[in-house]
């Protein structure tokens, strides 16, 4: 039961942490890169960017259990 407990937990605290890491990194646009909103390739760029990053957040989380 602690095991299905502290895996629940590692989820949960993963899902916090991709979610703090895409708040941020749309604040950072929002602030640093205001008109991405008016043009499709720079909006289709940052969506790009944040997959990236959520991957490498899963990977460098994930301590090779993924």
């Amino acid at each position: 039961m602690l095991g299905n407990r502290s895996i629940g937990l590692r989820t949960l605290s993963l899902a916090g942490l991709l979610l703090l890491v895409t708040l941020s990194f749309w604040g950072w646009v929002l602030v640093w890169e205001s008109p991405v909103w008016e043009d499709r390739d720079a909006l289709q760029r940052s969506l790009l960017l944040n997959e990236f990053l959520l991957v490498g957040v899963l990977f460098g989380a994930g301590g090779g259990r993924i």
